[in-house]
């Protein structure tokens, strides 16, 4: 029997704003050790087309989706390496963006959310809620990873 062990780094960051230079060369420099797939939490950018690279992520992580800030709270970015990874599909709501991915040297199929809850707990209800929902649009292996501002 022929046993395929897959390994993947997965980085994730609440970044708290990626509007300075300096700011962005301090992301690239901690993704160095080559992630497969990334993940940045309150990335205060209110818009990120997915064909425009972002100086912060390097190149090989070629592929990202986002969602923008509102004002200046909130904004998440996912990036993986579309060399390892193909989409399959994707869920964008208010506190999270749900990326179903699978495996390009393989038939691992797995979906990823990235989460940036609000600070402010007046919304927790309606964040919980979001969750709860999305948890009846995703099967399969699920990873939720980031930031809850639950505490």
């Amino acid at each position: 029997m022929n046993v395929k062990c897959l390994n993947y780094l997965i980085f994730c960051w609440n970044v708290r704003g990626l509007g300075s230079s300096p700011k962005c060369i301090d992301i690239r420099d901690a993704i160095s050790f080559s992630p497969h797939i990334v993940f940045l939490q309150e990335t205060k950018i209110p818009d990120l087309p997915p064909l425009h690279h972002p100086p912060f992520l390097p190149s090989y992580l070629d592929t990202h989706m986002a969602i923008p800030a509102v004002g200046s709270r909130g904004g998440l970015i996912t990036a993986w390496n579309a060399n390892l990874f193909k989409q399959q599909s994707y869920i964008a709501r208010q506190y999270s963006l749900t990326i179903s991915l699978t495996s390009t040297s393989s038939e691992l199929s797995f979906s990823l959310t990235n989460v940036y809850a609000p600070a402010d707990h007046a919304f927790t209800d309606a964040f919980l809620h979001e969750l709860r929902d999305l948890s009846s649009n995703v099967t399969g292996a699920w990873l939720l990873i980031g930031d809850f501002n639950l505490l």
